[in-house]
């Protein structure tokens, strides 16, 4: 939802996406990070829509002393509608 902040994305289907916008993110689920570290880059092309992203992404992460283990990607594998 941050993208969609910046216009990156769509919230809706007849939204425009705005490909001059978006965000690298520079640290994964679980990675060390240290103080002052970037974690994410957010390229936005207002001063508005930059802090409304920035609000919702550091509302979205956890930043703590212990590592987390990271989510499942794969939950499970269909195959010819059998599991």
């Amino acid at each position: 939802m941050t993208v969609v902040e910046l216009g990156a994305g769509r919230s809706r289907p007849e939204d425009k996406v705005d490909y001059g916008v978006g965000a690298v993110f520079h640290k994964k689920v679980g990675d060390t990070v240290r103080k002052n570290e970037p974690i994410a880059t957010l390229y936005a092309r207002s001063e508005d829509h930059l802090k409304k992203a920035r609000q919702r992404y550091l509302e979205a992460i956890v930043v703590g002393p212990q590592k987390c283990r990271k989510p499942r990607l794969v939950y499970e594998i269909i195959k010819d509608g059998k599991k």
